[in-house]
């Protein structure tokens, strides 16, 4: 008599502790015949989950039509839904500039996430073992990556997709089988009298995993027999380590940051210099996720770069990071631009103000609130104290008030001044940043800018005590 595993409760305690899906969720079991992903299909089955199985043929070797039919038969013996896709591999690989691992990938997940969708399920789950697990450390390892690249396989998360395909947030990938070995699941599958698939493709060392998994990891062995379970439980320290630095990261980014424009972000410079090298790592990562929407190309030695350009006080003030983003000094500031998000103008460019009423915008994000004045307010000693409220002779001044952003060549009467000036000598002279001016409202009338808010009015337009008629404009600002 065959003694009974221990691999289905091992199994279902990893599932529970990092709640990887609810007991009545269906879920599409992507099966490539292999003993990893057969074991994989026999848990659950065993466990009770609602099944379907999934099986991508990569058309990369003779016998692949022989592995689906298998797979097929496999759901057959269990009474469970089946489905089948394919892919041309090769030329998938060739169009987009990708290795054939890359593209197999990209291939097989672009199926399992469509399935997944016609089928109504929430979760795939795939057959990623411990040694799945350590060669992607030993791989990131070997590539210089950071403690995100070192956390490897995480047991739960996305579909991945490419830069250019939108992720699919209702469905998530699990992973139930990185508590176990690979040679577990071999056992399993022996002992519930299942014969996997072998996939000659595991042999060839001229893919990196296969080179790492047959050639490196045996030398390791010699050093430490249980290095697979050792690095996993790293890859399991460093991702706990990465959660927290990133939580981290978030509440100061949302504390601190400030997006200009689409495309355009600042973090003040002094407190982005005085956080531990972790977190600055961490928060510039960030920046440019919220940029590009992507990590995928930023490498290590770009982060440390940048860095280091922050921290030279007497170096240059800008720099191109990568993905199209550049980062500059201006001023207590630290700008990071995409320019491919750049727009032209601002969204509210040419904006006419209700008078009275509201109007708000963003980049800034401002709420503009004009009133008729009485006239006993205008006998408020300290009219200039507040930077945002302004009180305006209606009779000196030429509806309707518009806002813009500036011009080439705009001109500028400020109060209290003998002559107008340039504008942009005027703002230099205030120390508004150059990311600042091209998203900075002006406030015009049909014969120019009447208002800067926050520094100054023209001249000769303030509402005063003989004033007929007034108009208050208030700002409310965020951030």
């Amino acid at each position: 008599m065959k003694k009974k595993s221990d691999v289905p409760e091992i199994v279902e305690r990893f599932i529970r502790r990092h709640g990887l899906f609810d007991p009545r969720e269906k879920i599409l079991a992507a099966v490539s015949g292999g003993a990893d992903s057969l074991c994989l299909l026999l848990v659950l089955h065993q466990l009770g989950y609602a099944l379907h199985i999934g099986h991508f043929d990569h058309g990369l070797r003779p016998e692949s039509g022989r592995d689906a039919d298998a797979v097929r038969r496999a759901a057959e013996r269990l009474g469970l839904p089946f489905s089948l896709g394919q892919g041309d591999v090769r030329e998938h690989a060739g169009r987009n500039r990708m290795t054939m691992e890359e593209a197999a990938r990209d291939l097989r997940y672009a199926f399992l996430l469509q399935t997944a969708k016609q089928a109504g399920l929430t979760a795939v789950a795939t057959g990623h073992t411990m040694d799945d697990q350590a060669e992607t450390v030993l791989m990131h390892l070997i590539r210089g990556s950071g403690l995100k690249g070192l956390g490897g396989i995480r047991p739960a998360g996305r579909i991945p997709v490419r830069g250019d395909k939108p992720v699919d947030a209702a469905i998530c990938v699990v992973r139930p089988l990185l508590c176990l070995t690979h040679a577990q699941t071999a056992g399993y599958c022996a002992q519930a009298d299942w014969t996997p698939l072998e996939d000659s493709t595991n042999q060839d060392t001229g893919f990196t995993r296969n080179k790492i998994r047959r050639e490196l990891i045996p030398r390791l062995e010699e050093y430490n027999a249980s290095i697979v379970d050792a690095l996993s439980r790293f890859a399991e320290v460093a991702r706990a380590q990465d959660d927290f630095l990133e939580q981290a990261a978030a509440k100061l980014w949302d504390q601190s940051a400030g997006e200009l424009a689409p495309g355009l972000l600042r973090y003040p410079l002094e407190s982005f210099r005085n956080e531990p090298l972790a977190v600055r790592q961490a928060l510039l990562r960030r920046a440019v996720m919220r940029l590009t929407g992507t990590l995928e190309d930023l490498a290590f030695d770009q982060v440390d770069r940048v860095l280091d350009f922050v921290q030279d006080v007497s170096g240059p003030s800008r720099m191109d990071l990568a993905l199209g983003v550049d980062v500059e000094v201006e001023k207590e500031w630290l700008v990071l631009r995409f320019q491919a998000d750049l727009p032209a103008a601002p969204e509210w460019e040419a904006l006419e103000l209700p008078c009275p009423g509201s109007l708000s915008i963003h980049h800034p994000e401002w709420k503009f609130v004009l009133s008729e004045t009485d006239r006993s307010e205008l006998s408020d000693p300290e009219p200039d104290t507040d930077r945002w409220t302004v009180r305006i002779d209606a009779d000196r001044i030429r509806l309707p008030l518009t806002i813009r952003k500036r011009k080439t060549g705009d001109k500028f009467h400020p109060l209290g001044m003998a002559a107008p000036q340039s504008l942009n000598d005027f703002l230099s002279s205030h120390h508004l940043t150059f990311s600042e001016r091209d998203h900075w409202p002006l406030v015009c009338d049909a014969d120019g800018i009447i208002w800067i808010p926050g520094y100054r009015l023209k001249n000769g337009i303030a509402g005063e005590k003989g004033s007929r008629r007034c108009l208050k404009v208030h700002v409310d600002r965020k951030g």
